[in-house]
């Protein structure tokens, strides 16, 4: 999570963009994923940008629906 007041400054994306190689690397595992909340325009955006694509719907802990995004490493 990203305070408010930093929103907007690529932190999001830098983080992501730098933790998904160590999952590759270090956990070994082949997919990431993400749960997204339809109305949270800017976590799709960052999951744009970093190529992952919608594997499908789903829901939250709480019961609320989202989509389910998912980035495979292919190397």
């Amino acid at each position: 999570m990203i305070a408010e007041e930093e929103r907007g400054r690529g932190l999001a994306t830098e983080a992501m963009r730098a933790a998904i190689p160590d999952a590759w690397s270090r956990a070994g595992v082949d997919h990431v994923v993400a749960y997204i909340r339809p109305e949270n325009v800017i976590s799709l955006r960052v999951a744009e940008k970093l190529g992952f694509s919608l594997r499908g719907p789903g829901r939250a802990r709480s019961g609320d629906p989202v989509g389910v995004y998912e980035l495979r490493n292919d190397g």
